[in-house]
């Protein structure tokens, strides 16, 4: 196993304020390698157990192919995350992208609320879908929202939301 550049959000961000990443493209590889060391490090719930994220957590995290109707440059569970090129803020045109792919997953995952971040590698938002209601529920740096966000995914149980990562999970 390579070891990433950035195992952490907090390199992330660092590396996007001095200009080391700067490309759309390398910051969704970074914050999904930075995603998978934060939350092997949460033992938080069904995060801390190991075959949970082997076999449930990662395949899924890896996906190339998409499986909603958009492409969200990351989904994992009840959790779409949408990347703003690195350091040039959040845009209204990026979190009416987030919505709409939120939407969508609530559309295949009735009941389950949807997590939804939208970063451009310095700061994010975090936004929740729930029973139709979407609420923005914090904003700041990348490391403290993404904390955050991985705090209340890894406290509730995990959902498989669509049938698709059943099969990529366990190839059924």
């Amino acid at each position: 196993m390579t070891i990433p550049a950035c195992c952490s959000f907090s390199c992330v961000q660092q590396a996007v304020r001095s200009g080391r990443i700067n490309h759309h493209d390398e910051l969704v590889h970074e914050l999904i390698d930075a995603l998978k060391c934060e939350i092997r490090g949460t033992g938080l719930g069904p995060c801390a157990n190991s075959h949970v994220r082997d076999y449930v957590l990662w395949p899924v995290i890896d996906v190339n192919e998409r499986l909603l109707k958009g492409r969200p440059d990351i989904r994992f569970s009840n959790v779409v995350i949408e990347v703003e090129a690195p350091g040039r803020g959040i845009s209204p045109a990026k979190q009416n992208q987030l919505f709409s792919y939120m939407q969508q997953l609530a559309q295949v995952a009735p009941g389950s609320p949807i997590f939804g971040v939208v970063t451009d590698g310095a700061v994010a938002e975090w936004w929740e879908l729930d029973k139709g209601q979407l609420m923005r529920k914090m904003s700041g740096s990348v490391s403290d929202v993404m904390r955050a966000v991985l705090y209340a995914f890894c406290s509730q149980k995990i959902r498989v939301v669509t049938p698709e990562e059943l099969i990529e999970a366990f190839g059924v």
